[in-house]
């Protein structure tokens, strides 16, 4: 891959790394929210939200999982990608002097 590839695909992955810390300060926020609601709520009626509560977990759960997971690709490929970069352009200019 040359480098004008390499630069192009490391704008790419850092856009993405961008759009999966959005989703996770997404889900931050509606744990938040959960979390109020659930601080908020009389214990007497907390077993009625009891249900919505344990599905809106389940899927942040999922959701954060899933994020986590992209994440750490994203960085993955971009460590990649700035290893090759680097290799190409300071270890070739060292050597140039």
């Amino acid at each position: 891959m040359n480098s004008k590839d390499l630069v192009h695909q490391l704008d790419s992955e850092v856009g993405a790394l961008l759009l999966r810390s959005t989703v996770m300060s997404d889900i931050s926020e509606e744990l938040n929210h959960l979390q109020i609601d659930m601080d908020e709520t009389k214990p007497e009626l907390a077993i009625y939200y009891y249900y919505e509560w344990q599905r809106k977990v389940r899927m942040l759960s999922q959701l954060m999982h899933y994020a986590s997971q992209d994440l750490e690709m994203s960085y993955e490929n971009i460590h990649s990608i700035k290893e090759d970069l680097f290799h190409r352009f300071v270890k070739e200019v060292s050597h140039e002097q």
